[in-house]
């Protein structure tokens, strides 16, 4: 999802690619999970949207920022007609010079991983993603855009036809939009301005392959949040982040959508908050407290150690517990870009000391190089 700055040995590895898939040890969770979307029309989400005194245009906003580094990211969870649960991860990130394009499948209910990963210097794969258009394909093996002609911001979809990790997945921008950080999303990430806004809870449709068998996605009981970020200016070479999204609900069924971000850089130290989505509207919040705790992950492909547990504190007094389901869910090899990009579950208490539990996604980017 994010914006890293990179030496010259990325665009070294330029065009490579791989697929790789395999079982392993799961840490915790045997649980079913509720994936309901939001059924809001995205033409009213947009009326609400045009009155906000936004820094730039929302409805072109999909389009690719000229001069600055853009990233297309979204996490569907999936309710398949097998019965099974599945994440699936799809990215795109231009960085000016190449090009990142990525895709996993994580099967909750079988304990399964698939990734790949390739990278591009072709910047024609743009020529129909500016002027309020968004639309990239890359070696006909992958697709991110709009289905609307003249509409980049109420139906999209992103296709894989890699092997092993094979998904044509469709969603409508159909939850109320997180600006991250407050109106308009724009805050500093190590030493860059970013612009972060994200949909949390979109209708999905489609399909996605394992083992040779077309799954179809129940629509009903499937989601996808998407997320659009685009940097202007140089991050700090040593900028690391912990992200997390998280899908949180209370025994009398309020939900509560956050996103939340900690990370250290040179430029600023360490920053950490949250902005935090219910049904009143959206917050930021202070993380008063951030921790690691217990099992953790070693990467042979990054040589990254990674944690596998949090307690996270909010400023209102909400205090959760967090954990990776499953050890080896890094995305982007065989690439230089290598990030943690993983299906957690989330147990802990509301501000009123009420149960509140959940799942989500943590992204974990070890240090930009």
């Amino acid at each position: 999802m994010q914006l890293p700055s990179f030496s010259p040995l990325v665009f070294a590895l330029a065009g490579l690619a791989a697929s790789n898939a395999h079982h392993g040890p799961s840490l915790q969770d045997a649980a079913t999970h509720d994936f309901t979307p939001s059924s809001l029309s995205p033409y009213k989400i947009q009326e609400g949207i045009n009155h906000l005194p936004l820094v730039y245009d929302f409805n072109t906003s999909n389009s690719r920022v000229a001069n600055a580094s853009n990233s297309w990211w979204l996490s569907s969870f999936l309710y398949g007609s097998n019965n099974h649960e599945y994440m699936v991860v799809s990215h795109i990130m231009d960085l000016v010079e190449v090009t990142f394009n990525r895709g996993s499948i994580y099967d909750i209910t079988n304990r399964s991983y698939s990734q790949f990963a390739k990278s591009s210097t072709d910047d024609s794969i743009y020529k129909f993603a500016a002027n309020g258009h968004f639309n990239i394909t890359v070696d006909t093996d992958f697709h991110f855009g709009s289905t609307t002609t003249g509409n980049a911001t109420q139906q999209l979809r992103s296709y894989s036809t890699v092997e092993g990790a094979e998904y044509d997945l469709t969603f409508d921008l159909s939850a109320p939009v997180i600006f991250n950080a407050g109106i308009g999303g724009v805050f500093n990430l190590g030493g860059s301005h970013t612009a972060e806004w994200s949909m949390p809870g979109g209708r999905t449709t489609g399909h996605l392959t394992q083992d040779g068998v077309t799954i179809t996605v129940d629509s009903k009981r499937s989601l996808t949040w998407y997320d659009r970020q685009w940097n202007v200016g140089e991050g700090a070479a040593s900028a690391n982040w912990t992200w997390f999204e998280l899908h949180l609900q209370t025994p009398a069924q309020q939900e509560r959508k956050i996103s939340a971000w900690v990370y250290d850089s040179e430029a600023t130290g360490r920053r950490q908050w949250a902005t935090v989505q219910s049904e009143g509207g959206s917050a930021i919040e202070m993380i008063e407290h951030y921790e690691t705790f217990g099992h953790e992950w070693y990467s042979n492909h990054s040589n990254y150690t990674y944690p596998l547990n949090w307690k996270v504190g909010l400023q209102d007094g909400t205090e959760l517990t967090i954990r990776s389901v499953y050890e080896d869910q890094e995305i982007g090899y065989p690439t230089s870009l290598l990030t943690y990009e993983g299906f957690v579950t989330v147990s802990g208490t509301d501000a009123t000391g009420e149960p509140i539990s959940g799942y989500g996604l943590v992204e974990m980017e070890p240090t930009s190089s």
